[in-house]
This record gives C-alpha cells, sequence and structure tokens, in this order.
C-alpha cells in the first residue's frame, strides 16, 4: 500500500522539516508518494492591477512558487524518491 503525503512548503525550515519527516517516512521502509504544494498569498486586488500588467503578477507569482519548492525538491529528489 502506498501512503499518498501532500505536502505544504513555504520555503521555511518548517516545510522542510515536513518534507524530511515524510522522507523519514519512506526511508523505513512506507512506500509514498509525495505531492508538493506551496500558495502564495494574492496581490491581484482590484488597486494593484492599475499599476501592474497581469503577466507581471503572474511572473511573480511563478518566480516565488518556484523559490519556496526548490529547497523541498532538492531533499526528496537527493533521497532518490519523486514528487508532484
Amino acid at each position: 500500500m502506498t501512503l499518498k503525503v501532500l505536502v505544504a512548503v513555504d520555503g521555511s525550515s518548517y516545510g522542510i522539516a515536513a518534507v524530511d519527516h515524510v522522507l523519514k517516512l519512506a526511508a523505513s521502509g512506507c512506500a509514498v508518494e509525495i505531492a508538493l504544494l506551496t500558495v502564495q498569498i494574492p496581490l491581484d486586488t482590484g488597486h494593484i492591477r492599475r499599476f501592474i500588467a497581469r503577466d507581471a503578477l503572474e511572473s511573480h507569482y511563478r518566480d516565488a512558487g518556484n523559490q519556496a519548492l526548490a529547497g523541498a525538491i532538492t531533499r526528496v529528489e537527493k533521497a532518490g524518491q519523486n514528487c508532484s
């Protein structure tokens, strides 16, 4: 049986600790399927849309999300696991 685990990460030490916990489960012989998730605080309000283009906001969200996920993805891959 495979344990499906959704891990919320934000780039903080707490998110990395959650990933490490799941990786310890995997190392102990538990079959795990890891899904990483990050959520960005929305900046897309009526006022900000007047000054910042939608493409720039989307780029900001994507970059911030990738930065928040980077450490967790690296840890998972170094442990020989896959994540989505």
